[in-house]
């Protein structure tokens, strides 16, 4: 125990100091932090902290002399009470020197901050990585293919066009803090050339700046590194040869200010490592580091106000001895600095990014040589305000394009939280500021104040809460009324901006174009005075790659873009020249009435209501104006108060109404760990405070958690109550957790309160809590809870209605490009989308398939023509869809047009009506009826919540609500007989219901059956099982084939399991193939079929391990075998290390597959006579960044197969299925078979070679067609699509066109002859796939078979023009008629090119005058060309 006392009583010695140099005053007779008083609104940049720094005396800045005097008193403050002293550093005391010297030419992707977890790649290294890959093969870059080179010369050249069409790497960053990406090098060299091709190691210029202390004599260095633009890029950028030019001081490193973003515009880039000259440290428990170059100058002292100084001061002062070694004259020459390395010194630009963005800031406060600054997301301690916090609140800025920006924001760094318990960043004298931040004698407002008029431009990143938006949005707008103050000219009062966007943090592209618009107008332009921002990168893609559209801006100032308005009340003062107004409205409830206060010295105030309408004070004394709305006046929507007067400039501020679902609306946070995880954050701000708090209750405890009301963040209390919500704890979990925490218990909230809503009181309850005492209790925090309560629509509101700018996507790019107009969904376009899409498409449109009527059975998106409902009524339907007498033949004839004149809807709702009045057990039943058909339809809607472009009609799932419907039809019939018997006096009751029923039945079941038998009926039609049989039929003995979906492997599996046949043949579907279930069956023998050959055992490929294996390029390429050995493997080598666990990986893209050309040859894969064909081996590239179990599996079988078996991919599978093995097929029915030949065409329509023999032998002699050719056999759509997909006749044409290179005329026309008379026009109308039909009977000899398909489809097309002529403008101008009305057109114009170039000039000219009658009714020439005069007209 003495022991103890003697430690402690150490301990507390030890701490004296620092107790002492937090408690008192600092130096030079500064008041003590008890003497500041608390400020809760943002400083008043104009009014003097001492009244005796004020050359007129008053206190109050009312000229430019008085200002300067209060920059000095502002910059003394910041010194004095936050940052630590910045050194004044003589000219004379500053040196530099020139010097190269080499160093790996590496660039780092990823990680944090580019920092920590980051991966580094030299680009030399993958530049000649990538001419290696081009020798041996091609190389996929996007859509793009370059390779393979032939030399080494070839695959240079070839390497420069893929790098610069984006070639990039994928790489995962070390863990914890490392990423995921692709690192594409372009981004980070800019294009290249023979001339620039990245070398291994690069030069570095540097200058070796050199800085002494008079008084010690201490000498201390530190590099710079200097990227300076060529001569051909300076003249290529400013037009004309310059001795110097500008540049950009970049503290830290910011992602967009490249060497090669900024030398590409004629500017240069000076970097140095802020680290080296003040470390970054935030362990206080080991203490803090603050050795550096900074220190070995002026050694640290806590004591000491000229040696206690942090490290954003120090670093800012790093950036101006920069500036001021350029300045001076270089070592060793008679130049200065700046003109031997060709940079201006009088043009320097400041920027830094997040910490380092703070420091660029001070380094322009303090520094008035710097020309313009640009911090990047600073922030907390950066420009976010010390007072304006809004931690807990929930933001939703249009979440249908940004889904991050809805969030709760957690813990805002203020002060307090970026000191914690101590950082570099600051002196420890900074410390008497922890929980006392409203006691800092100025706010960011005033640092950025001392940058004015010189432009200030930043960034902030919405969904990044410590930043602290609002806030620093709140400073920013703050420091407006110092520029228009200060400012001389409309350029300079409106030179600052902040853009806040989504974000990861970074400072991105498309920022480098507002902040080069600025550059180029303050040093490159004279006259011209606007900004103009460049589209510098239009190719990119998201917001880490893309810049806007090429725009022009008059100042700054426009560049603001921000989604809310700010709280007024934090901002109570104004310039000399403009009238002061604040409110401390912020929002208030709708449809209730309200009295609004306002602050002003104007002579008087008016309320704007968001229609425009303008409401007088209801009361004014002093400065005080009140005003009163009524519940009729509080509309949803944004509110402006305007100062009325003309002896000042005016004022307004904006707020918003809610409604109560907004004022309610909450969340839980997404914050970094921890506690910042645990916050519930409401949309309102809350009205509770320390003497009237919130009641948090834990599980069964009857006494509320403790709380505290500071912004520290280490404390012992279980919660603390914010601004807009309530934080818990990291020790709360800690103690629960170590109590026994149940997590069927819940967190109770009692006695919450909120600002809007004054008269109220609530209760909150949340459930499914997570506690752990692991990791300090921070353990599980991201799962922290789910409120009971609801999260409510939205809040959007303000400026948010029209947030973020357009286009900010790179898909709203190119729709802009295409003229389209952008429109992000409101609220009430989603519920537009609600009600037309998904309940009047996806529902109504099925139930009145049921009760109404059906136009056809072709799957419809919104179109006139395709899949509506009807009802028979001629003027109804053309109503909703127009003219359908003119409808082309092959819809207005379809066998799915069915006609039911609404006849069962109408008899249903006589029906609804008849149980619902029928009393009390009437309405009772009634209402069971009327859940089962809302909750078996639109319930179903809701849930769902379908997205647009479903692949096939889901009628189906609400089946459940039509039958409900369907006991309204049956009552409506006994409605009927009881309305007869009413007013039909002495009718025998029997024969009534005898007539009803007879009507009824006739009426409804009896015209149902005849309209829907011709489309219902299955008589006689086997096409599915032709198909099924077709598919295996096209397979060599002992075969595999793989499938894809239902459609096409159901069919399969019922003919081999129930009629036998083909049980050789092992179908493996590859929806399946993922679960190892199914593996396990395929390995196992089925039938004839042995078991498919697959390496991998169970408990390598059991469910949970190798469901996605990355691609890595470690090596150019692999043989097949030895990469699936190695996926197999278990070794550590083989992996690669995750966040969580290990990961499976391939080591390379490109895999090859031996040929064993004697075996292929031997067992049939290959008839001798193609021996010269057979490549040595398959080459396979894997462009994709990682495989499925189910690609895993068939690369597999692939290897192990090793040629033993035949194998095949179905023919309507997409390319994804395919692997890349498309080159590698030979056609030979419905399925393609692997080959060793390599066919270069592989579009979809000629995937594959073709062998004639087998082909024709397959399609002429086996193939069955399941009776589509008899007329009374019912080919509905799904079969038209069926045939479509498995591309019959397209394979009936392509072994024509073979049949015919090979001079087998006879055979090639009946190869056609056999697809019209088994898929006859009749049937299948001919559509425009069977186009190039016609020009090959014409080279076949057979005119009449080509004049008459080349009718066929002309009267088709001619008909679908006749229609859209037919129809009125509102329907004939809609995208789809315009579209058919344009494929039309381009047909007929190929069809009449086919019948020219074979001489049948009469049946062209025919079709022409006849397609120009219809455009033209009086066209009598016969030598108008159809070609332009039609699509001219077309354009109507």
């Amino acid at each position: 125990m003495k022991r103890f006392f003697l430690l402690l009583l150490a301990a507390i010695i030890g701490l004296l100091p620092l107790m002492s140099a937090c408690a008192e005053a600092p130096l030079d007779g500064y008041p003590g932090i008890d003497e500041l008083p608390a400020i809760d609104t943002i400083n008043n940049p104009f009014e003097f902290f001492d009244v005796k720094n004020d050359p007129n005396g008053d206190g109050i800045v009312t000229d430019i002399t008085e200002w300067e005097a209060r920059r000095t008193e502002i910059r003394d403050l910041i010194q004095h009470y936050w940052l630590g002293y910045r050194w004044e550093t003589a000219a004379e005391d500053v040196s530099g020197k020139y010097e190269i010297v080499y160093e790996d030419n590496t660039a780092s992707y990823g990680g944090f901050y580019g920092i920590w977890g980051a991966c580094v790649f030299n680009l030399g290294d993958e530049f000649r990585k990538l001419s290696a890959a081009l020798l041996e093969g091609e190389v996929t870059v996007g859509d793009k293919t370059f390779g393979p080179a032939s030399t080494k010369a070839e695959a240079k050249l070839l390497a420069i066009e893929a790098w610069n069409a984006g070639y990039s790497v994928h790489y995962i960053g070390e863990p914890p803090w490392g990423t995921e990406g692709d690192a594409v090098f372009v981004n980070t060299t800019g294009a290249i050339t023979e001339e620039t091709i990245p070398a291994r190691v690069r030069p570095v210029y540097q200058a070796v700046i050199t800085i002494t202390n008079p008084e010690t004599g201490a000498k201390a260095s530190f590099a710079a590194k200097l990227n300076v633009p060529t001569d051909a890029q300076i003249l290529a950028a400013w037009g004309e040869e310059k001795e110097q030019v500008p540049f950009v001081i970049d503290i830290g490193g910011t992602s967009a200010f490249s060497a090669a973003n900024l030398n590409g515009q004629g500017y240069g880039l000076v970097t140095f490592k802020a680290t080296d000259i003040y470390p970054d440290d935030s362990n206080a428990d080991d203490g803090i580091d603050r050795a550096g170059v900074y220190t070995a100058l002026y050694p640290y002292d806590a004591n000491d106000y000229k040696h206690a100084s942090g490290a954003l001061m120090a670093w800012s002062w790093a950036a101006s001895q920069i500036v001021t070694a350029l300045e001076n004259t270089a070592e060793g020459t008679s130049l200065t600095l700046g003109e031997l390395v060709r940079l201006d010194p009088a043009k320097t630009v400041i920027t830094g990014h997040s910490r380092y963005g703070k420091a660029a800031m001070f380094t322009s406060a303090f520094d008035d040589r710097i020309s313009i600054c640009v911090p990047s997301e600073c922030g907390g301690s950066g420009i976010q305000s010390y007072r304006y916090k809004v931690e807990g609140k929930i933001f939703n800025f249009n979440t249908s394009t940004y889904a991050k920006a809805d969030r709760v924001y957690g813990k805002t760094e203020v002060p307090t939280v970026s000191y914690g318990k101590g950082n570099s960043w600051f002196p420890e004298t900074a410390a008497m500021f922890v929980a006392r931040d409203n006691q800092i004698p100025f706010d960011p407002v005033e640092i950025i104040a001392l940058v004015a008029p010189r432009p200030f431009f930043t960034v902030s990143g919405i969904d990044t809460h410590w930043l602290g938006n609002e806030g620093a949005v709140a400073s920013m707008v703050a420091a407006e009324e110092v520029y228009d103050f200060v400012g001389t000219t409309e350029i300079e009062k409106n030179n600052i901006a902040v853009r806040a966007r989504q974000s990861d943090h970074v400072f991105y592209p498309r920022d480098f174009c507002f902040a080069l618009a600025i550059m180029d107008r303050e040093f490159k332009q004279t006259d011209d005075k606007l900004l103009h921002v460049k589209d510098l990168f239009p190719n990119g893609t998201g917001i880490s790659g893309m810049s806007y559209p090429a725009a022009d801006y008059a100042t700054v100032s426009e560049l603001n873009d921000y989604p809310f308005d700010i709280n007024s009340s934090y901002i109570p003062w104004s310039a000399e020249s403009k009238y002061t107004l604040w409110t401390a409205q912020e929002t208030f409830l709708t449809n209730h009435n309200v009295t609004i206060t306002a602050h002003s010295d104007a002579p008087d105030v008016v309320l704007v209501l968001p229609d425009g309408r303008e409401v007088a004070a209801a009361a004014h004394e002093n400065d005080v104006f009140t005003f009163q709305l009524t519940a009729e006046q509080s509309v949803y929507g944004r509110y402006e108060l305007r100062t009325v007067g003309t002896d000042k400039a005016a004022h307004s501020v904006y707020f918003s109404a809610v409604s109560l679902a907004d004022a309610l609306r909450h969340g839980t946070t997404k914050g970094d760990e921890g506690e910042e995880n645990r916050v519930l954050g409401f949309a309102s701000r809350l009205a509770n405070t320390k003497e009237n708090p919130p009641l948090v209750y834990i599980g069964s405890e009857t006494e509320p958690a403790s709380m505290i009301f500071t912004p520290e963040r280490v404390v012992p209390e279980d919660t603390s109550l914010l601004e807009y919500g309530i934080l818990f704890h990291d020790a709360l979990f800690i103690r629960i957790a170590n109590a026994g925490w149940d997590a069927s218990q819940t967190f109770k909230v009692k006695n919450l309160r909120f600002v809007s809503m004054p008269e109220y009181t609530f209760e909150f309850s949340m459930a499914d809590i997570a506690a752990s005492a692991e990791n300090n209790g921070k353990q599980d925090a991201a799962l922290f809870t789910k409120p009971i309560s609801w999260n409510a629509e939205r809040y959007n509101n303000g400026f948010s209605q029209v947030w973020p700018a357009i286009p900010d996507t790179l898909e709203e790019r190119q729709a802009l490009e295409r003229g389209e107009t952008i429109t992000r969904p409101s609220f009430g376009n989603n519920m537009r989308y609600f009600f037309n899409y998904q309940l009047g498409h996806m529902y109504w449109r099925y139930f009145m398939w049921n009760f109404s009527g059906r136009q056809n059975d072709i799957q419809g998106y919104g179109d006139i023509m395709h899949g509506n409902w009807i009802t028979g009524i001629k003027f109804l339907d053309e109503l909703r869809l127009g003219n359908q007498d003119e409808l082309p033949d092959n819809l207005k004839n379809e066998k799915a047009n069915n006609k039911y004149y609404m006849l069962p809807f109408l008899l249903g709702l006589l029906g609804m009506f008849y149980q619902y009045r029928k009393g009390k057990t009437g309405k009772q039943d009634f209402w069971v009826v009327m859940l089962l058909f809302i909750m078996t339809g639109i319930a179903i809607i809701v849930f769902l919540n379908q997205t647009p472009m479903e692949p096939r009609e889901r009628d189906y799932a609400y089946a459940g609500s039509f039958y409900a419907y369907a006991i309204w039809i049956g009552l409506g019939v006994l409605s009927i007989w009881e309305f007869l018997n009413k007013k039909i006096k002495n009718i025998d009751p029997r024969v009534s219901a005898i007539a009803v029923t007879t009507v009824c039945l006739f009426a409804i079941p009896v015209n149902m059956a005849a309209q829907n038998w011709d489309d219902h009926n299955r008589h006689a039609r086997y096409a599915t099982t032709a198909h099924a049989r077709n598919y295996l039929n096209s397979c060599a003995p002992n075969a595999i084939l793989f499938t894809y979906g239902d459609n096409d492997t159901f069919p399969l599996w019922y003919v081999q399991e129930v009629e036998g046949v083909r049980r050789d043949v092992r179908v493996v579907n590859l929806s399946l193939l993922s679960g190892s279930w199914y593996i396990d069956q395929m390995k196992r023998k089925a039938y004839e079929s042995s078991g498919v050959p697959i390496s991998f055992t169970h408990e390598q490929y059991r469910d949970g391990k190798r469901d996605y294996v990355l691609i890595r390029d470690q090596f150019k390429e692999g043989n097949l075998k030895d990469v699936m050995e190695f996926v197999a493997s278990d070794l550590p080598q083989t992996k690669l290390q995750g966040y969580i666990k290990e990961l499976d990986f391939i080591p390379t893209r490109n895999v090859i597959l031996p040929v064993d050309s004697a075996k292929v040859i031997a067992n049939g894969t290959v008839k001798p006579q193609d021996a010269d064909q057979i490549v040595k081996d398959l080459r396979l590239h894997l462009p994709m960044q990682g495989l499925t179990k189910s690609q895993l599996m068939v690369l597999d079988i692939l290897s192990t197969n090793n040629w033993e078996r035949p194998v095949y991919f179905g023919i309507g599978l997409g390319s994804d299925a395919y692997m890349g093995l498309e080159k590698y097929f030979q056609l030979e029915g419905a399925a393609y078979r692997v080959v060793p030949i390599e066919t270069k065409e592989a579009e979809f329509y000629d995937y594959g070679r073709i062998d004639s023999d087998i082909l024709y032998d397959n399609i002429m002699n086996k193939f069955e067609w399941g009776n589509i050719k008899d007329p009374k056999v019912n080919i509905d759509f799904f079969h038209d699509q069926t045939i479509a997909v498995m591309k019959y006749r397209n394979t009936f044409l392509r072994l024509a066109q073979k049949l015919y290179d090979e001079g087998k005329q006879a055979e090639a026309v009946a190869v056609l002859d056999k697809s019209l008379e088994e898929i006859p026009l009749y049937q299948v109308p001919a559509d425009n796939s069977m186009l190039f039909y016609i020009p090959m009977y014409y080279e076949l000899g057979e005119t009449e078979k080509a004049n008459h398909l080349l009718n066929e489809l002309a009267t088709n097309n001619y008909q679908m023009l006749k229609y859209a002529n037919s129809l009125e403008p509102k329907f004939a101008n809609t995208p789809s008629i315009q579209q058919e009305e344009r494929l039309s057109i381009e047909v007929i114009k190929q069809l009449l090119a086919f019948a020219t170039q074979a001489g049948q000039k009469e049946l062209a000219q025919e079709l022409q005058d006849k397609v120009l009658r219809l455009y033209n009714p009086s066209h009598i020439s016969p030598d108008k060309p159809l070609m332009k005069d039609t699509a001219d007209k077309a354009g109507k």
